[in-house]
């Protein structure tokens, strides 16, 4: 219907379209609007339905959809994708074409193949921000091939919040950030996202995940409510390396009642879980006021080992040799820190003795290990030395 493109990326072409409902004349077929290098598309009050794309838009900035209806569209809103090389900001400033800026504002999206498909750009510029929308699957007819509502992909800088989510079919995703488009094409990955204050609803069938973080980094998932029957997945952290974080969100079964069981599934590895319900998963350390409260040590053997009290609570040692050594007193002490040594002979024979720097007080003689055992011993600090608390009794 509406086809406006400009001649460069991100030139001054800015479209306004409003108070219109736009309809197929044969179902799922044509793009209701189209635009390319531009530099704004606002559509205000715009009802969309039947078309194969309702409004697709890339390689220009700011997209603006306020008080929207997008219904029966095989993809409702897509936006973003490859092209040439260059840009607005010129050749070898490695800025390829991009669609960046998306705001998606208070819209009803109902009965899509594909609500929303934002695709990114070849460089993963943003942002997107999508809120205060409805999304929406019928309980008693199903769209057929449906499986997401929202697929963010190679993005940077995506904010979602305010919104409401339902559907009554199986198998379906209402949010996805990954790293594939909806034509599985390979992206880049998403950098930066927080999902908060939604509301999601899937009152029966099973499969159904709320929010997937396949592949994205520093995502943060918080204050949201999960409503799902038994058989579904709030969220899923599919992502290994990404470094997101689950804050506190309300997870409950359908019908209201408080509660879910295992409401986050897959890898939780290098995720914060942040929920007192819920065990607490942290990163590779946890820091407290500038300190490591939680992390292994290995200390160099030299003469002199010196040990930075503010790096770990637990120090391995490995002797390689007969040689007498020092274990220095501590730096970075606090009082009523706590930390423990594991001393290791790999020496292949008697190792050499050791003296403790002038703030250890031992209950005794520290007994070394024999050749390939080890033996622990740990202190706490009483802020002006460091007083033995246990020790292993015999070698390890």
């Amino acid at each position: 219907m509406f086809h406006f493109v400009g001649t460069r990326e991100a030139e001054g072409l800015n479209v306004t379209l409003a108070h219109l409902t736009l309809e197929s004349g044969a179902s799922g077929k044509g793009v209701a609007v189209r635009v390319r290098n531009f530099s704004g598309l606002f559509l205000r009050h715009v009802d969309i339905n039947h078309f194969n794309i309702g409004v697709w838009a890339d390689w220009g900035l700011r997209v603006h959809l306020y008080a929207c209806s997008l219904v029966q569209n095989t993809r409702g809103l897509q936006v973003g994708g490859a092209g040439e090389p260059g840009g607005m900001r010129g050749a070898g400033r490695e800025a390829d074409p991009f669609m960046d800026a998306v705001v998606v504002d208070a819209c009803a999206f109902a009965q899509n193949g594909l609500d929303i498909n934002d695709m990114g750009s070849n460089r993963a510029l943003g942002g997107t921000t999508i809120r205060d929308s409805s999304f929406f699957e019928a309980y008693t007819n199903p769209v057929p091939g449906k499986y997401l509502h929202v697929r963010l992909a190679n993005r940077k800088g995506l904010t979602l919040y305010g919104n409401s989510f339902e559907g009554g079919q199986p198998s379906r995703t209402f949010v996805y950030l990954g790293n594939y488009d909806q034509d599985g094409n390979a992206t880049g990955i998403c950098h930066g996202a927080a999902i908060f204050g939604n509301d999601f609803l899937q009152p029966g069938p099973t499969g159904t995940v709320g929010v997937d973080l396949t592949r994205c980094e520093a995502a943060t998932v918080f204050g949201n409510c999960f409503e799902f029957a038994a058989g579904n997945t709030p969220i899923r952290l599919a992502d290994n390396v990404g470094r997101n974080t689950v804050g506190q969100n309300s997870y409950l079964t359908y019908p209201d009642r408080g509660g879910y069981a295992d409401p986050i599934r897959s890898s939780v590895r290098k995720h914060q879980i942040l929920d007192p319900r819920l065990p607490a998963t942290l990163g590779n350390e946890l820091q407290v006021a500038g300190r490591v409260a939680s992390a292994i040590g290995t200390l160099a053997y030299s003469a002199r080992i010196s040990t930075d009290a503010a790096a770990a609570n637990y120090f391995a040692i490995a002797v390689t040799d007969a040689k007498p050594f020092t274990i220095e007193d501590p730096a970075n002490p606090v009082p009523g820190q706590q930390i423990v040594y594991d001393i290791r002979n790999n020496a292949g024979g008697a190792m050499g003795d050791i003296t403790w720097g002038t703030v250890f007080q031992l209950a005794g003689p520290f007994v070394k290990p024999a050749a390939q055992k080890r033996r622990t011993i740990s202190f706490y600090c009483d802020g002006a030395a460091w007083i033995e608390i246990a020790r292993t009794m015999a070698d390890i």
